[in-house]
């Protein structure tokens, strides 16, 4: 009987074999979680000179903005338009303003 107990019941599959290390997602770069280069880029860059100013925002929310400012920017709003939409969140004009200009020179693409 021991030797009944001892082979396995059911015979492993195809599926059962781990997931070769090559296949697996690489780690997060270093910075925020789920956001890409660019995207940690403009966010260390916002949270560099604007601190103050969005001490109470989330990542996401600034990384949104980011993208928002991208997105007006290449439907071709004026930058002085965008940063007036983005003063809609809170912040101070020229606040705003200095988001748009991060956005540009570090998330926006071309």
């Amino acid at each position: 009987m021991s030797d009944a107990l001892a082979a396995p019941l059911v015979e492993p599959t195809p599926d059962d074999d781990p997931v070769p290390l090559s296949a697996t997602a690489s780690p997060e770069p270093s910075g925020v979680a789920g956001v890409s280069v660019p995207g940690e880029r403009f966010l260390a860059a916002v949270r560099g000179r604007l601190a103050g100013a969005t001490v109470d925002l989330r990542n996401e929310e600034i990384t949104r903005m980011g993208g928002q400012a991208c997105a007006s920017l290449a439907a071709g709003q004026p930058r002085r338009a965008v940063a007036a939409e983005l003063a809609e969140y809170g912040l101070a004009d020229a606040d705003a303003r200095e988001l748009v200009a991060l956005a540009r020179s570090t998330l926006c693409e071309s």
